[in-house]
């Protein structure tokens, strides 16, 4: 996700100093009008084909490193189920532990304590990536929206 990030930022760096030192003054418009505006609208306002084949190029390229970073934002986390393997295990390992080095005694009451955190941890952890993926969950159709409007003007740009 940091790579993606960082090659997204670099691409936005890039076109907005294009837009912002090339296409503004040239159409006429600030960067604030442009964004208004879709990319495929503000290309065809530019009259110059060089500059509007480079202002296409980078938009592209931007809205490419869009897509790519945010397609894990329109997937859909799926809740995840209580799974008691891990606890039931530990919680063996530790009365093998306790009963090879103390006892059967010994052993009841260190699994007994054990199987307490374990289950105690695992269910806070449960609820947590479950919280988690229910908050990701509510915005999933909403990046996927925005994920198929970035392709209608990759597509637009495109055929410029």
């Amino acid at each position: 996700m940091t790579n993606t990030f960082a090659f997204l930022d670099a691409k936005r760096i890039e076109f907005n100093r294009f837009a912002s030192s090339s296409v503004s003054p040239l159409i006429g418009l600030s960067t604030e009008q442009m964004d208004m505006l879709g990319f495929a609208a503000v290309a065809k306002l530019i009259i110059d084909l060089n500059v509007r084949k480079r202002y296409c190029e980078l938009a592209i390229a931007m809205l490419d490193a869009n897509i790519v970073h945010h397609i894990p934002d329109a997937i859909l986390i799926p809740v995840q189920k209580i799974n008691n393997t891990a606890v039931i295990a530990s919680t063996l390992a530790v009365a093998a532990i306790a009963q090879y080095l103390n006892g059967t005694v010994a052993a009841l009451f260190a699994s007994a304590a054990w199987y307490w955190l374990a289950d105690k941890t695992s269910y806070r952890r449960l609820k947590q990536l479950n919280n988690e993926a229910k908050a990701h969950n509510e915005h999933v159709a909403d990046w996927a929206r925005t994920l198929k409007g970035w392709e209608i003007e990759r597509t637009q740009l495109l055929a410029l």
